[in-house]
């Protein structure tokens, strides 16, 4: 079979490989990871690791003695999930553990390509991850590049020190070591390559689309005419191939966590009930199973199907349905010929296939759909096909486009057909639409300018390439989130469910560069057709109880208080954001008694401008504090963190603003020793660097005059942002964690150890 390939990885396991192990591991386990997930049973690989204190390979069984410290994790064949989850748990050796010459790692792979491909037709390759520190016996050079130039294997050699040989300090070992290894992949001739650690890692982040072998969706004939109608007819023997098609996501299986057996598969069980007393043609609605007799049925075959006429069940038996089956025979049959502006765009939106010649007289038949393809583009035509796919199937009507290709001599002409699936008269939903009479839309200056826009958002002409959001460049950023959760959930079940990627986040947002070229544009059509944003004031519903004359709402606010609250010295509520600026706001802040997690900012806002005897600052701080801790110990990985952010950032605004910085910066202390800095790979961290490029850090002293933040100078500030150092030059005092976790005596707390608790 075709399309084999075999693929072994070398991973230098020396103690010298230490520095750079982690990332070395990470991108032999991506490699890995996509052909697991792709889940071709003939992709197949084989893992060895050179330096283990233990060795294990085929050669060292034959000749004892000789490569030495080389062992292989498992034979060539398919990979899965145990074979990742023991790369997890590889590690460098001990410093006391002698270097392996990798050089006979690579012979080792030789021979298990050899013993296990042998003669067949495989893509063979071999990658190597090491550095090249230790000494490598190169007696061997040119014999090993005969024997990869014999098995027709590729040598990939990723050195995770290479990017130190430009370099003019460089080592004479490194030097070596990377000349003899471009030496053997030149000698070899099966085209291998040498790349930095740092290129492959940035190889295993591309997005690659997946590889499809080209397998024909159609053989079969193109008619000319119908060939059972009469015998002139011009048939062609054709292969179509499928060139467009959308992916579906990863499907789900059904799963079960409470079965008691050893697997959790779960298959449907569906049960048909007759009722035996009832008439065939009676009505469908007047059936009832509280008072009549049932009876089930186990046989399914003595079912059949029944239709609807109005309210009654007609039946027709299989017999008869298959008896009077629509009768087909499978091909392509051009039943006529379009203008090509009458292509509707939409119709590009069906899969795409490309025909090609048959097997059967193909050079005449490639000399035929080349003409055929090359009259219809002098035409500017399209052929209307009726699509037969298997005997007596349903036929569709598609659309066979000429596409003309640049090639090496001159221009070359193919068919494209596209399964657009016309529609008949029952599916056309003919709308009628009243027509908007407008004077604006024979204003020539207004047509003049929105032509200027749409040519300035022109894609060809904004961007620098033709390659933003082109279907070869753009892929699907869901499915890439579902394959990395699929991966990332099957070596650690806790992981958490990525976000979507940077790279990605331009398919769902305007680009920037439109944005600059287009706003004077925009603006000046705009001023000209004289167009205001519409403010949503949102629906107003009144209810039941105050249409009563005698009922008396729960929440009564006397006039006068809105009358002295307008006739303050401030002018108004001591914090008006935009949000709260309207008297909606200014009657709902008598209302707030705390901090809210639906609308947190609003209800900080409401406790401040709240009217009262008492300091309402502090009280307001506290509960904003406690809803911080609320949101971050209650909701699963980063989905809390925007809002927190929102909130530390309103916190911090009135800190500095109404003296009040000792709450915000021991609020800010206890967050830092939350967010767990030891643990780089968690979800706190990651709130740690949101909180660090907000720079929402402690108050200093320079930023306010409060008297209990005078020791808050800059240096500590900045002292603060360290990872390493949590005492902070011993000018702040360290919180107790146990004060941290339960500041105020609360069960509930700050631990998100209990969020299991929660979710009961």
């Amino acid at each position: 079979m075709a399309n084999k390939k075999a693929t072994v990885f070398i991973l230098n396991v020396s103690n010298s490989m230490s520095k750079d192990f982690s990332t070395a591991l990470t991108v032999m386990t991506e490699f890995i990871e996509d052909k697991v997930l792709s889940g071709r049973k003939t992709d197949m690989v084989s893992v060895l690791l050179a330096g283990t204190p233990e060795t294990y390979n085929v050669l060292n069984d034959t000749t004892p003695d000789q490569y030495e410290r080389i062992t292989s994790m498992c034979p060539i064949s398919q990979p899965n999930l145990d074979l990742l989850r023991k790369i997890q748990n590889i590690s460098t050796s001990s410093k006391e553990t002698p270097a392996a010459d990798v050089l006979d790692a690579v012979i080792v792979a030789t021979q298990m390509i050899r013993d296990h491909c042998r003669h067949l037709k495989y893509e063979k390759r071999i990658i190597l991850i090491t550095d090249n520190h230790n000494k490598i016996d190169w007696l061997d050079l040119d014999d090993v590049a005969s024997i990869l130039r014999d098995i027709n294997a590729q040598l990939t050699v990723i050195g995770t020190d290479f990017d130190l040989v430009l370099e003019a300090d460089c080592s004479d070992d490194i030097t070596e070591n990377h000349r003899n290894w471009e030496r053997l992949i030149e000698g070899s001739g099966t085209g291998g390559e040498t790349m930095t650690l740092e290129e492959a890692y940035v190889i295993t982040q591309e997005d690659v689309a997946k590889e499809v072998r080209p397998t024909p969706a159609f053989r079969g004939y193109l008619y000319l005419g119908d060939p059972h109608e009469n015998d002139h007819v011009i048939g062609m023997n054709v292969h179509m191939y499928i060139r467009t098609k959308a992916i579906p996501l990863p499907t789900g299986h059904k799963y079960s966590a409470h079965s008691n057996g050893p697997t959790h598969k779960i298959e449907p069980n569906t049960m048909y009930k007759v009722n035996t007393n009832a008439n065939t043609n009676a009505d469908i609605s007047s059936f009832s199973l509280d008072d009549v007799d049932e009876k089930i049925i186990e046989d399914k075959s003595r079912l059949e199907q029944a239709f609807r006429f109005g309210k009654t069940a007609i039946l027709i038996s299989r017999d008869e349905v298959i008896s009077n089956k629509f009768t087909s025979k499978r091909g392509l049959t051009i039943i006529g010929f379009i203008d090509k502006k009458d292509f509707k765009r939409h119709y590009l939106y069906s899969n795409a296939y490309t025909l090609t010649a048959g097997a059967y007289h193909s050079a005449e038949t490639a000399k035929g759909l080349a003409a055929f393809a090359k009259a219809l583009y002098d035409e500017q035509s399209c052929a209307i096909v009726r699509y037969v796919q298997k005997d007596d199937g349903h036929p569709r009507i598609g659309i066979l486009e000429p596409e003309d290709i640049q090639g090496e001599h001159d221009v070359e002409y193919l068919l494209q057909y596209f399964d657009v699936g016309l529609p008949f008269a029952e599916d056309i939903r003919d709308y009628k639409f009243k027509s908007t009479i407008d004077d604006k839309v024979s204003d020539l200056k207004s047509i003049q300018l929105m032509d200027d826009l749409v040519d300035t958002m022109d894609l060809s002409r904004t961007m620098e390439g033709n390659d933003y959001l082109t279907p070869e460049y753009s892929f699907n950023p869901i499915l890439w989130r579902f394959n990395k959760a699929i991966k990332a959930r099957a070596l650690n079940p806790d992981a958490p469910i990525p976000e979507i990627k940077d790279s990605a986040k331009c398919q769902f947002e305007i680009h920037p560069s439109f944005k600059e070229t287009a706003g004077e544009y925009s603006e000046r059509l705009a001023s000209h057709l004289n167009i205001r944003k519409v403010i949503d004031k949102g629906k107003k519903k009144r209810k039941y109880n105050l249409m009563d004359d005698a009922a008396e709402p729960k929440n009564t606010i006397d006039i006068n208080d809105i009358i002295g609250n307008a006739k303050s010295p401030q002018n108004g509520p001591l914090y008006t954001p935009a949000a709260q600026s309207s008297s909606k706001s200014m009657l709902s802040s008598t209302t707030v008694e705390e901090v809210g997690l639906i609308t947190p900012i609003e209800d900080f806002y409401a406790l401040l401008n709240k009217p009262s005897e008492e300091d309402q600052v502090d009280f307001a701080m506290r509960s904003m504090c406690k809803a911080i801790k609320e949101f971050l110990g209650r909701t699963f990985g980063s989905h809390s963190h925007a809002i927190v952010i929102e909130c530390l950032k309103a916190l911090r605004d009135t800190a500095v603003k109404q003296e009040a910085t000792l709450i915000y910066n021991k609020h800010l202390r206890e967050l830092k020793l939350w967010c767990n800095l030891s643990n780089k790979s968690t979800t706190r961290y990651e709130f740690w660097e949101k909180l660090k490029k907000e720079k929402l850090g402690l108050v200093t002293n320079e930023e306010c005059d409060d008297v209990d933040n005078v020791k808050i100078t800059k240096e500590v500030a900045d002292k603060f942002w360290s990872t390493d150092d949590e005492d902070e030059q011993g000018l702040v005092e360290k919180v107790d964690k146990a004060q941290i976790s339960n500041p105020d005596g609360d069960a509930g707390g700050f631990d998100m150890d209990n969020l299991d608790d929660l979710m009961e």
